[in-house]
């Protein structure tokens, strides 16, 4: 398995916008060297009404303005009453390489990550390691997963921000589009706020692009070609293209993300990862005689309702590739 971070959700999906979630590390080699490594850094957006009910305004077009964004659950509220809450830190020690294992859990936000008079070294995507480049600010998208190493090697200040900039052009926006920070320090007994400063242009709203780290610098280390030769049954064929769009309900208030003019419903009694273990191929016998005693006894993707959008991959150990594409402005939200 690739050697990269990831995150969990528990439960359900708006229960995860609402901070029940982690990090997972998975341990392996890295495409260049480091000397320490500082973990997951969690990148999220945060309001004060639940995610439920932000779900609900946003069915109906309403899309929430975000009041703050976090770095690792923490930042700073600037509100009526002044301001509260405090940044997260994060402890560098000079000249040595440090590893952040970066990644977006936000509801309704792209960011640009930077940390101030620094150069990244991007070293993961999404749990492939690839070849490193380098980089002042790095865009991720929801759910994006980005491994960066970022040598301390300043002289003339001891205090950094760690900025995540709202790209609120991709979504509803951000009350704090430009305060959503967090500090990094090569004295970790300094209390003072950083002097350093942003990138040039960094913090104009007009020059936001929503555009996505160039598929030209994504070069994975270990390059997996996958065939393309006929009857080799995959995703991306004509027979099997999907076309996604947004459906707006009877009502003519509620909007649906759609797949095939079907919208996704999860059946929690009746999980699609273990039916899926049984659709169209043959396992080890005893995995098998393990599942059917859970089962309840579907074992074709025909069992399934055009809801749940199962795709059946009835030839194992063959390559599968699913090409998702959007048109115009849409945001990113796979």
């Amino acid at each position: 398995m690739s050697s990269n971070s990831s995150l969990f959700p528990r439960i359900s999906s708006d229960k995860c916008r609402d901070g029940v979630f982690g990090a997972i590390e998975i341990e392996g080699p890295a495409s260049a060297p480091y000397d320490i490594d500082l973990g997951p850094v969690l990148l999220s957006d945060w309001t004060h009404q639940t995610a439920e009910v932000n779900y609900q305004r946003a069915r109906t077009g309403d899309t929430p303005r975000m009041q703050n964004g976090l770095i690792n659950g923490m930042n700073i509220l600037n509100g009526p009453n002044g301001t509260t809450g405090k940044r997260f830190e994060l402890a560098f020690t000079k000249n040595k390489r440090h590893r952040l294992r970066l990644i977006n859990t936000a509801m309704d936000t792209m960011y640009k990550v930077t940390l101030d008079q620094h150069v990244m070294t991007v070293i993961a995507a999404d749990f492939v390691p690839i070849q490193p480049f380098k980089t002042k600010v790095l865009p991720i998208a929801i759910g994006q997963r980005y491994d960066v190493i970022i040598e301390a090697d300043q002289t003339d200040k001891t205090d950094f921000f760690l900025r995540a900039i709202s790209q609120d052009k991709c979504g509803g926006g951000n009350e704090q589009r430009n305060d959503i920070r967090a500090i990094v320090r090569y004295d970790t007994t300094s209390r003072r706020e950083p002097a350093s400063t942003i990138e040039p242009g960094l913090d104009d709203a007009e020059l936001e692009d929503c555009l996505d780290v160039p598929m030209a610098s994504l070069v994975p280390v270990l390059k997996l070609d996958v065939p393309t030769s006929a009857g080799s049954g995959l995703a991306g064929s004509d027979d099997h293209k999907k076309a996604v769009g947004i459906a707006q309900a009877e009502d003519g208030l509620t909007l649906s993300w759609t797949i095939n003019d079907n919208t996704f419903l999860s059946e929690w009694a009746n999980p699609s990862m273990f039916n899926s273990f049984t659709a169209g191929y043959q396992h080890d016998a005893n995995i098998i005689a393990a599942l059917k005693q859970i089962l309840d006894g579907k074992t074709t993707a025909e069992a399934y309702k055009p809801v749940q959008q199962v795709v059946a991959l009835k030839n194992p150990d063959t390559f599968t590739t699913f090409i998702i594409t959007t048109d115009g402005m849409v945001s990113s939200f796979f």
